[in-house]
């Protein structure tokens, strides 16, 4: 996520920033002050993380129709795609803020890139579990999920001033889940069931995480009118 600092918050675009524990890990910062050396702005970096989220999803959608010794192998690169997806999140952020790269459309890059990486991963686990119209419907109905969760947080903040990361299957909980839990799956003896299960904790814990912030939401507007 491109995010920008206390002092110079862009219009529609809250100062808040996800608590994530990997965002101190001093890696993790060499590689970002590595990327901001180069001139690689945050921007470039959201969009990177699109293109290992469709590679991700391609890699999962395709896994169906492969021989069963190949199935493992790829998802587990698929999972390898969605961590790199997740470790873009955070270095975007650490070149935007940390080496003061932030650009004028930073909000923009900040939220639409992650959605169409969220359509393009989740879809991708659907079909992993089908392929087939059952399995396009349940990655779309979890890409519906998956948005309205970042909705909710993006109203949250024009609304408040304060964003609301809070799960209990937030974006950081959904790529851990899918990058260990979908290769997982195809080292069982049957695939299916399992993938079903992922699916539902999917469903599950990302509808309790928007029913949540929407909750949380409504309680601070009330409370700020009574």
């Amino acid at each position: 996520m491109n995010e920008l600092p206390l002092s110079t918050p862009l219009a529609g675009q809250s100062s808040n920033r996800r608590p994530v524990a990997l965002r101190t890990n001093k890696m993790l910062q060499r590689v970002a002050r590595h990327l901001a050396n180069r001139d690689i702005s945050p921007n470039q970096i959201s969009l990177a993380s699109v293109i290992f989220a469709a590679a991700a999803g391609l890699s999962f959608a395709s896994l169906p129709w492969l021989p069963a010794e190949w199935r493992f192998p790829l998802a587990l690169g698929g999972g390898l795609l969605v961590l790199a997806r997740g470790l873009s999140n955070l270095l975007d952020g650490l070149v935007a803020i940390e080496h003061q790269r932030a650009t004028a459309s930073g909000a923009f890059f900040n939220e639409a890139p992650d959605r169409l990486s969220d359509v393009l991963i989740l879809t991708g686990v659907g079909l992993a579990w089908r392929a087939d119209f059952a399995g396009l419907s349940a990655g779309l109905l979890l890409s519906l999920l998956a948005m309205g969760t970042a909705y909710v947080r993006v109203l949250g903040s024009n609304l408040t001033g304060t964003e609301d990361y809070c799960g209990p299957l937030a974006k950081p909980q959904r790529i851990g889940l899918i990058a260990l839990a979908l290769p997982l799956a195809f080292l069982l003896p049957r695939t299916e069931p399992a993938l079903t299960l992922l699916l539902f904790t999917l469903a599950l814990g990302t509808a309790g995480t928007l029913l949540r912030r929407l909750h949380h939401l409504l309680k601070t507007l009330n409370h700020r009118h009574s």
